[in-house]
């Protein structure tokens, strides 16, 4: 199968590796490089699209969104239109860690209410918006994923537990941006990477997946992990933004389960002991 993957990044160059070691075709574009000749070519030549979207922080202010969405929205549509009119599969990685409304007990699933709490899950859940309103006519063609927290990898630069462990190793101070007992799911990057492997290559699979793991852990957990891996404690320190951050994200993956079946995920402790290994290399 063919692959194209636009934009650069974490998530992208792995999901890349894992499609190739797994004898697909892939073709990487970063979003700097974007023509949309170049990009039109390549969508014809492909059999599935994915679109990673980047560039927004939880801390980013309005002039940040209004810069990025005058650019990055431009590049969605085109692209998107693009694949709709040829027919192709579109699968746009979105958010499941910053825009559920926040609940302390029930599980969000893919229904369940969305929080505008900063200018990253605004663009987010206008992205998708425009998406499913694009794509009305033939919603077979489109895939939402809303990936939550994933990590680890040889390319996993950014995100709580890679800044932490860069913390630790500058002697630095980590800012964090929500509560130290705020429990949040977290997915070890090979697995995501299997999981969007399994979605995006089945043709009767299209509408929106969470994609995360079976567990929550709160930011003390990650923290005890890595001092467990470490021996080392990371200085951090609590940072207001713009708007409110979600204390939690408490997500839902039966959909996600109903559709690849049994599935072993890789546990927060073991994920963050190949993470250090990795940044030790």
């Amino acid at each position: 199968m063919r692959f194209l993957l636009i934009g650069s990044g974490f998530l992208s160059s792995s999901i890349s590796d894992f499609l190739e070691a797994s004898d697909h075709s892939v073709e990487s574009v970063s979003k700097k490089s974007f023509s949309l000749s170049t990009i039109n070519e390549l969508i014809c030549e492909c059999d599935f699209v994915i679109y990673f979207l980047n560039g927004l922080n939880y801390d980013s202010s309005f002039e940040d969104y209004m810069n990025f969405t005058n650019e990055d929205f431009v590049r969605l549509k085109c692209i998107a239109s693009h694949c709709c009119a040829l027919q192709k599969k579109f699968t746009f990685l979105s958010s499941g860690g910053g825009i559920y409304k926040f609940s302390s007990q029930d599980p969000s699933n893919e229904g369940s209410p969305l929080d505008i709490c900063n200018y990253y899950s605004l663009y987010k859940i206008l992205s998708e918006k425009f998406l499913h309103f694009l794509f009305a006519s033939q919603p077979e063609l489109l895939l939402i994923l809303r990936p939550t927290n994933p990590f680890g990898g040889k390319y996993n630069k950014s995100g709580i537990l890679a800044t932490a462990l860069r913390a630790l190793s500058t002697d630095s101070t980590l800012n964090i941006y929500s509560p130290l007992d705020a429990k949040k799911n977290y997915i070890y990057v090979d697995d995501f990477c299997e999981i969007v492997s399994k979605l995006v290559s089945s043709d009767d699979c299209f509408g929106l997946f969470n994609v995360g793991s079976d567990s929550h852990y709160s930011i003390s957990d990650l923290l005890s992990v890595i001092h467990r891996a470490t021996g080392e404690f990371v200085r951090y320190n609590p940072v207001k933004v713009n708007g409110h951050v979600q204390h939690s994200n408490n997500i839902d993956i039966d959909k996600l389960r109903r559709r690849v079946g049994r599935f072993q995920f890789t546990s927060l402790e073991d994920g963050i002991f190949m993470l250090c290994s990795e940044v030790n290399k």
